[in-house]
């Protein structure tokens, strides 16, 4: 949006003094302002109200700072007192008093000006502290999935829900994290709010920390989301809770009135995603909400589907360099492309992964390291295999499971059904139906055009199945 000129604020401010008793006046210009648009979104008040309260806060200013500058300003458009009596009162003639005037109007459009971009630096920092602590200092490869998903979500109308999907480590929460941020800065949406239903975490050491509380219930993320939107948990004491059907009917009041955007995190550790879906479809439009998923909600008609790749070879090598500069490791920086490439040959372009990797040359050589992830030895590649494929492991149909174990045998460029089926010697049907379940939860990948198709796996995924898989078996 193009800042209003000087001038253009001053008509602005002067139509608006003007037009202070004039019911059903719009705002002009002055509905920019971020002041005016906080007020606005509380719901109870006029477009004509919120413009006067915008106008009264800068008055207020101007008392403080040239209180004769404000009284002119009172008496003139506010109490509508005639011009003579004011300059009389003020002692001035007629002609200086339209001077100072027009000097008050300036200098209480500058007041204005002023009052909004510390209201607008106030509104960043709240939004800000909604969002967890960046796991990362610059994301690499993600440009052309900000520009997609931002496209997506300033445009009018449908998607309401995008999913934003992809395995475990892959950088889903770090997309959405970033896509919040760049919102917040640019200042293009009413509000940002951000819910995760994460129940632990892996840290870049290998270890894996639970975290305290999670919200893994619908009403829990509701209310939640409910409390961060509404600012209701200021005046709602715990001995006397404001009911979550009554926080509910705000938050879609709220939602409905002005377009905000809303993360949910880890949507998949969340018990009851079938009932959580159908309540958020209550508060879309025109609010949009960004859901990060490890599972693909292939039967909801209405989600965008969005999925997050691993890093290309390229791009895992800029990455691993980065994490060799961020953590001052002269042999990752000074290795070859050569020497680095075993890296992404045994954990693939999984930013998490690639991650933990690095971090372990502080103290161990990099074929070691990579000799532990190929072998499923020590605690570190356990916390990762854990982390990343436990849950959905343990939750494959027999079926499923025979299918992922057999596609190590595929090529690494990909095989199609029938290549599956002479591995397996399956019937291609219970192969078809495995391959959605695995697909769907983003453990094989499918590649191909509209009338061909083949299946693949990530290399970390084919790391974890070598020797991981069969100590859970």
């Amino acid at each position: 949006m193009k800042p209003m000129s000087d001038q253009e604020l001053y008509n602005a401010v002067h139509v608006g003094l003007k037009n202070w008793s004039k019911k059903k006046s719009e705002p002009g210009l002055l509905a920019d302002f971020k002041l005016y648009q906080t007020l606005r979104r509380n719901g109870t008040k006029s477009a004509q109200q919120c413009r006067n309260e915008l106008l009264a806060c800068g008055l207020d200013e101007l008392q403080r700072e040239n209180p004769k500058y404000a009284l002119l300003l009172t008496r003139r458009f506010i109490d509508k007192e005639p011009v003579y009596k004011i300059a009389n009162g003020l002692g001035w003639a007629e002609s200086t008093l339209y001077r100072k005037q027009s000097e008050a109007i300036t200098h209480l459009a500058r007041i204005l000006r002023r009052l909004d971009a510390t209201s607008s630096i106030e509104q960043k920092r709240t939004l800000l502290q909604r969002l967890e602590e960046p796991t990362y200092t610059k994301l690499i490869g993600i440009e052309p999935h900000l520009s997609k998903l931002t496209v997506e979500l300033l445009r009018d109308g449908p998607p309401w829900i995008i999913g934003v999907e992809g395995m475990g480590g892959v950088g889903k929460t770090s997309l959405a994290d970033a896509l919040a941020r760049h919102f917040i800065e640019a200042e293009e949406m009413t509000g940002i709010g951000w819910v995760t239903a994460r129940t632990k975490r892996l840290t870049l050491t290998g270890r894996v920390e639970e975290l305290i509380d999670p919200l893994i219930s619908t009403d829990s993320l509701l209310k939640s989301l409910a409390d961060q939107i509404l600012n209701s948990s200021t005046n709602n004491d715990s001995t006397h809770p404001r009911p979550l059907d009554e926080l509910l009917i705000n938050l879609e009041e709220t939602l409905k009135a002005a377009p905000y955007i809303i993360f949910i995190d880890n949507l998949e550790t969340i018990a009851e995603v079938d009932s959580l879906l159908p309540r958020l479809r209550t508060l879309i439009n025109p609010t949009k909400f960004v859901l990060t998923t490890r599972k693909v909600l292939h039967d909801e008609a209405d989600i965008f589907h969005y999925g997050i790749p691993e890093l290309s070879y390229a791009d895992s090598l800029a990455l691993i360099r980065q994490e060799g500069i961020s953590r001052n490791l002269p042999n990752i920086n000074r290795a070859t492309d050569e020497e680095l490439k075993p890296i992404w040959q045994t954990v693939g372009g999984n930013p998490l992964a690639l991650r933990l990797v690095v971090g372990q040359t502080h103290i161990h050589a990099l074929n070691q390291v990579l000799a532990g992830f190929t072998n499923a030895q020590g605690n570190k590649s356990e916390n990762l295999y854990t982390y990343i494929y436990r849950r959905v492991w343990d939750n494959l149909d027999e079926q499923s499971r025979l299918v992922l174990l057999a596609m190590p045998l595929v090529a690494p460029s990909g095989g199609d059904l029938n290549a599956i089926h002479k591995i397996l010697q399956m019937d291609e049907g219970q192969i078809s139906s495995a391959l959605e379940n695995l697909v769907a939860l983003n453990l094989v990948d499918s590649r191909g055009g509209l009338n061909q198709k083949t299946f693949t796996i990530h290399n970390l995924t084919r790391s974890f199945l070598q020797k991981q898989v069969a100590k859970w078996q």
